[in-house]
């Protein structure tokens, strides 16, 4: 009988990497978000196809379909390997009840409508979250309260609110639900974002935990509509280190739209002074595939502000896989003298050797942080250096020994004489 060869699951790291972000960040891995996150559809992009005013979803992809379909069916079948739990999810156009399923490309073929629509969770458990009690009257409603949201349908959402109120006036979903309908009226009228240091705290404060809470990874889908205006609203408004998030790089990030979120953070003339600003232009361009640059900038928070470093990079939803796994192992590394966050750029190279070829900072050379984080870099340089020459040597030394082993033999010994 043949022997049958183990199937190899294996996938390149920048892709299991990002699969591994979404699940983490989102407890779900699914396709179309996958092409958010990597930057192959644009959130603005993928709202006008929910919208039906794209015929496709592939329509508005930036990249070569074929090969995005490749990417997927890769994530796909490492998912399977790792026994995720493959779920259907259905894409309908937003704003409208009973509507036929979107398009994802321009002959919807079953083959494609499930490379899109196959999500994968850990979770085994066939069994909603808010089925906790099937028959309980209340899940039920917040069940059609989130499904409403997701879809976009206000007038739908009102009146299941009001059902909710009747049914348990005090529920915790009451308060905020009803500021997100008060907050989409005024946006139908034009008046959303006028008063634009109250509408900010009221989403940030109430909105934001609300259908956080309601949607968990989908609640960008809600909020986009307040978050648009809010940051036309506030792209002239100046950055003020006391209420960071009153500007519109804030609101961005909420969007995903890591290149406006860069052109905020670069259009405020000292933004390098503000950590705040550094952790957000960092993350933006990790996320437009610009991953040298944002390590410098990570560095520099390391060196210039400590304190908010340690923050950024023990949060758990750093992006860089590499950087976090970095961080992680940095808090059980125990040396005397005792190591500060400002000597954790040095400890990134000495995990990532490879750093060392390219990733120069700019920074205040005279400070021991950077002054020791130099040197590593210089290190590490060198020996990589030393490793090239010497497979150089051994490949030009057997080369002499296949052409005359005599002299290969008087080359040895000439060069091990002690000197």
């Amino acid at each position: 009988m043949a022997r049958k060869h183990k199937v190899n699951y294996s996938i390149e790291p920048k892709l299991q990497a990002s699969i591994e972000y979404l699940l983490q960040t989102q407890g779900t891995y699914s396709p179309v978000e996958f092409l958010i996150h990597e930057g192959f559809l644009k959130y603005e992009n993928y709202e006008a196809w929910r919208y039906g005013k794209k015929a496709y979803l592939e329509q508005v992809v930036d990249g070569a379909v074929d090969a995005l379909r490749h990417r997927l069916k890769q994530a796909a079948l490492w998912l399977q390997h790792l026994g995720m739990q493959a779920e259907v999810h259905s894409y309908r156009c937003w704003g409208v009840k009973d509507d036929g399923p979107l398009c994802f490309c321009e002959k919807n073929s079953d083959e494609v409508v499930a490379l899109y629509q196959t999500h994968f969770t850990r979770l085994k458990s066939n069994t909603s979250q808010l089925d906790l009690f099937f028959d309980d009257h209340i899940s039920v409603i917040i069940e059609l309260l989130r499904e409403s949201l997701l879809e976009r349908r206000i007038s739908e959402t009102k009146k299941v609110l009001n059902d909710l109120l009747s049914c348990e006036p005090e529920h915790r979903f009451i308060k905020p639900g009803k500021l997100f309908c008060e907050a989409i009226k005024s946006l139908e009228s034009g008046q959303y974002g006028k008063d634009v240091e109250q509408d900010v705290m009221v989403l940030e404060c109430s909105i934001m935990p609300f259908v956080h809470e309601l949607a968990g990874r989908r609640a960008r889908d809600i909020i986009a509509p307040l978050c648009h205006v809010l940051s036309e609203t506030l792209s002239e408004h100046p950055f003020d280190g006391e209420s960071p998030k009153l500007h519109s790089s804030w609101v961005l990030s909420e969007l995903l739209d890591w290149p406006r979120v860069r052109e905020a953070v670069l259009a405020v003339p000292d933004w390098q002074t503000h950590p705040v600003l550094c952790a957000r232009l960092a993350k933006a361009l990790y996320q437009m595939r610009e991953r040298l640059e944002a390590i410098s900038l990570w560095c520099q928070l390391c060196w210039c502000f400590p304190d908010y470093a340690q923050q950024v990079m023990g949060d758990p939803l750093l992006p860089d896989p590499a950087v976090r796994l970095a961080w992680l192992e940095w808090q059980d590394v125990s040396v005397k003298p005792a190591l500060s966050v400002c000597h954790f750029p040095a400890w990134l190279l000495l995990n990532e050797p490879e750093l060392a070829q390219d990733l120069v900072i700019e920074g205040d050379c005279s400070q021991d942080s950077v002054v020791s984080f130099n040197l590593v870099r210089q290190l590490l340089l060198t020996r990589a250096e030393k490793n090239k020459i010497d497979r150089l040597l051994a490949s030009q030394g057997e080369a002499l020994r296949v052409a005359h082993p005599g002299l290969h033999l008087l080359y040895r010994e000439c060069f091990s004489r002690k000197r």
